[in-house]
């Protein structure tokens, strides 16, 4: 069973909870993690810079200092 497979079923045992608090966060949790391991890792990431960084670079925020002081 790998990673994914296993959040599926501690998700499939937490939906059989009755609703609380509790069990609320638990699936924002597993729900969380499921979304995490369906992103690609960063090998497999595109270096190029996407459209909204080039926009902020744009703005003239890079290489500023943003310490409170």
């Amino acid at each position: 069973m790998n990673e994914r497979e296993w959040e599926l079923y501690r998700l499939s045992v937490v939906e059989t909870w009755s609703e609380s608090p509790y069990k609320k966060a638990v699936s924002a949790a597993i729900e969380h993690k499921l979304m995490i391991l369906g992103q690609p890792t960063n090998a497999g990431v595109d270096p190029t810079p996407t459209l909204a960084f080039r926009r902020f670079q744009g703005k003239g925020w890079e290489g500023r200092n943003f310490q409170h002081g």
